[in-house]
């Protein structure tokens, strides 16, 4: 009997190391395939990550090349605003200038109407007497 009740022990066992054997090849597939879905999902991350680790590198590149033709843009501005200053200041000058000139060229032009009316006047009178001095009967005795 004691063999028999050995005997059952024994397909037991076999039997358990077989339904054992099974399940842990079972669960190596399982566990591969998981391990599988893993690795395929790392990579897509890695591939998700490259990609936008070079569309960061290209959009810091791009707003670099911005951020230098805003710096440019601002150098040239400031050059413009000082040219407009200093245009400014000449234009004023120039103006008061004009101003200035337009003020002497009024005074002058009276002193010039004054001047021409004197030697109108001047031209009349002389050639008036100088006139009636060719019509007197001597005009040697006007020293002419």
């Amino acid at each position: 009997m004691h063999s028999t009740s050995h005997g059952g022990i024994i397909e037991m066992l076999e039997k358990l190391r077989t339904d054992v054997g099974e399940h842990l090849e079972q669960v190596r597939g399982e566990w591969q395939m998981e391990e599988n879905r893993l690795n395929n999902l790392i990579q897509e991350k890695e591939a998700a990550i490259f990609t936008m680790t070079a569309k960061i590198r290209d959009d810091t590149e791009t707003m670099e090349n911005e951020r230098a033709n805003v710096l440019e843009a601002d150098q040239k501005m400031h050059g413009l605003n000082l040219k407009i200053e200093a245009d400014q200041r000449a234009l004023k000058a120039k103006t008061k200038f004009c101003d200035e000139t337009k003020e002497e060229f009024e005074a002058d032009k009276g002193t010039r109407l004054q001047e021409l009316a004197a030697l109108s006047q001047t031209i009349r009178t002389l050639t008036a007497k100088f006139d009636a001095a060719r019509k007197s009967p001597c005009p040697r005795l006007l020293g002419l």
